[in-house]
C-alpha cells in the first residue's frame, strides 16, 4: 500500500520530466523553427546524421535510466526530495541538448538550444507543482485517505510517525498509538492498550495497522493482533525485522509464494554489480590491447634473462573463498619457492602476510617490474575470465589465508579480489600494518560504488608512475 502510492507518485514525476523535455522542445521549435529540428522523415537525412541520431539517442536513454534509478531508488517510506528531482532533471536535460546539437546544422542552433533548456526548466517547475497538487488532492480525499494506527510507542515507532506526517502528500493520516505503556510524549495520540485493540479498530475508520514491536518480547501479542486485524479485513504492516544485527543491510524480498528478509553486509548481485563486471571487461580489453607490445617485450626479457618460465602462477583465495590461479610476470629466480623457509625470518610485515622490501630472490628485471607494478599486467586475463576485478581487495595466497588469527578480515572475500584498491596508492603502503590494510579493505566494501571504482583507478595511475611499489 505504501509502496503502491509511492510508485504512482514517482511515475508521475518521471512523466513530468519527460513532458517538460517535450514541451521545451515544442516551445523552442515554435520560437525558432529549424529545417533539421523539424525534420520528421529520416530518409531525407544523410546516413551519417542518422547514425549520430541513433547513437546519441541510445546514450541519452542509458543516462536517463541511470539517473531515474538513482533519483527514485526503492525506499517504500521515503519520497525523492525536490533537490534530487531538480538534479535528476538537469542531468537528463544535458544529453537531450547534446542530441539536438548533433542533429542541427543551423548556425543559430546555440540560440535554439538555450531557448530549449530555459523553456524545459520552466515547464519542469510548473508541471512538477501541478503534479504534486494533483497527487495530494487525489490521495487526501475522504474516500482515499489512509488512516493509520501504530502499535508500539518506542522511539522507532515515533520516528516512523514523523515520516508519515512529513509525507502527507501520499494521504496517510496518523490516528494514534496503541501500547501497554505509553512512551511517546503526545498523550492525545495515545489510543489505549493491547486489550483495547479490538474495540479501537471496530469503532474507528482504520485502513492500516503498523506494528513496530520487537518480535522476541511480543511474539504472542503480535500473533493476537494479526488475528484480530485479519478478522476485520484490515491491512497490517510489520516493520520491525526479526533481527537487527549491527553493520548489516536489510532488504525484504517476495517472489511468488516465497517471501524472505535478506541480511547483507557486502554489495549485492544487482544491476550495479553487472555494470561493474562490464566495466572490468571493457577496461581489461582496452588495457590488454594498449599494453600488448609492452607485455610481449617484458616476456622476452624475462625469458632470455635466465631461460625460465615467463609467468608466475599461484593458487589464490578469491570471491567467496573460491580458489583460482593468478597470473603474474615472474620476478624471482626459478628456485625462489625452495628458498622460502630461508627468508621467512626476514619478513617485514606483521600478521599473516609475507613481504620483504629487498627480497634476495627477486631478479634485477623483477625489481623494475615490481617497482612500477608491471608484473601485475597478466592479471588482466584473470579479470577477463571473472576471477578478479579491476578494483577490489588484493587476493591472498593459501599460505597467508591459513595464518589468519581472526575472522573479521575474511569479509574481504565477499567481493571479487582486484588489481588495485586503496592500499595500492596509499603513501604508507610499504609500512602499513596488516590490521590497517584490512581496515582499508573493509572501508572499500562499505563505500563501494561505480564512481568510487573510477576514482580509485584514476588515483592508482600517478602512484604507479611514482614507482613506489616493491
Amino acid at each position: 500500500m505504501f509502496e503502491n502510492r509511492r510508485s504512482y507518485y514517482t511515475t508521475a514525476l518521471k512523466a513530468v520530466q519527460i513532458s517538460a523535455l517535450i514541451a521545451g522542445y515544442a516551445i523552442s521549435l515554435y520560437l525558432y523553427p529549424g529545417v533539421v529540428w523539424a525534420q520528421t522523415n529520416l530518409g531525407e537525412l544523410g546516413l551519417a546524421l542518422q547514425v549520430r541520431i541513433v547513437t546519441v539517442s541510445i546514450i541519452a536513454y542509458i543516462i536517463f535510466s541511470a539517473f531515474f534509478s538513482w533519483c527514485y531508488a526503492r525506499d517504500v517510506f521515503r519520497l525523492p526530495s525536490m533537490k534530487k528531482n531538480i538534479t535528476c532533471f538537469v542531468a537528463v536535460l544535458f544529453p537531450v541538448a547534446v542530441l539536438l546539437s548533433f542533429v542541427s546544422d543551423d548556425p543559430d542552433h546555440w540560440i535554439r538550444l538555450g531557448c530549449f533548456m530555459i523553456a524545459a526548466v520552466g515547464c519542469f517547475f510548473v508541471l512538477q507543482f501541478v503534479a504534486m497538487f494533483i497527487v495530494w488532492f487525489i490521495n487526501n480525499r475522504l474516500m482515499t485517505r489512509l488512516n493509520v494506527v501504530i502499535v508500539g510507542t518506542n522511539s522507532k515507532a515515533v520516528d516512523f510517525s514523523e515520516y508519515l506526517e512529513s509525507y502527507s502528500l501520499l494521504g496517510f493520516r496518523l490516528l494514534g498509538y496503541i501500547d501497554d505503556v505509553n512512551h511517546q510524549p503526545d498523550e492525545n495520540k495515545y489510543l489505549g492498550t493491547f486489550k483495547d485493540f479490538r474495540a479501537i479498530i471496530t469503532r474507528r475508520v482504520v485502513d492500516v495497522v503498523i506494528i513496530y514491536l520487537p518480535m522476541r518480547s511480543y511474539y504472542d501479542q503480535i500473533e493476537d493482533l494479526l488475528d484480530i486485524a485479519r478478522e476485520q479485513g484490515i491491512t497490517v504492516c510489520f516493520l520491525n525485522p526479526p533481527f537487527e544485527p549491527k553493520m548489516c543491510g536489510i532488504k525484504p524480498y517476495a517472489g511468488g509464494d516465497v517471501s524472505s528478509v535478506l541480511y547483507y553486509s557486502s554489495p549485492l548481485e544487482d544491476w550495479k554489480s553487472l555494470v561493474k563486471r562490464l566495466f572490468d571487461i571493457a577496461v581489461a580489453l582496452i588495457a590488454l590491447v594498449f599494453f600488448s607490445p609492452l607485455m610481449i617485450g617484458i616476456a622476452l626479457i624475462i625469458f632470455f634473462s635466465d631461460f625460465g618460465p615467463v609467468l608466475f602462477t599461484q593458487e589464490r583465495v578469491g570471491y567467496r573463498k573460491r580458489l583460482f590461479t593468478i597470473f603474474k610476470f615472474r620476478t624471482m629466480h626459478r628456485n625462489a619457492h625452495e628458498m622460502q623457509e630461508q627468508v621467512e625470518k626476514l619478513n617485514e610485515m606483521d600478521g599473516p602476510v609475507f613481504k620483504i622490501g629487498n627480497d634476495p630472490r627477486v631478479t634485477r628485471i623483477g625489481h623494475v617490474l615490481r617497482r612500477y607494478g608491471l608484473d601485475e599486467l597478466p592479471q588482466l586475463f584473470n579479470v577477463l575470465v571473472g576471477d578478479m576485478s579491476i578494483v577490489g581487495p588484493r587476493p591472498f595466497s593459501l599460505r597467508d589465508y591459513n595464518l589468519f588469527l581472526t575472522d573479521w578480515p575474511r569479509k574481504r572475500f565477499s567481493v571479487r579480489p582486484g588489481i588495485t584498491c586503496y592500499w595500492q596508492y596509499s603513501d604508507h603502503r610499504n609500512s602499513m600494518s596488516f590490521e590497517d590494510w584490512m581496515h582499508l579493505d573493509m572501508e572499500y566494501i562499505a563505500n563501494w560504488s561505480l564512481l568510487e571504482d573510477v576514482r580509485i583507478c584514476l588515483r592508482t595511475i600517478p602512484a604507479i608512475l611514482k614507482g613506489t611499489g616493491s
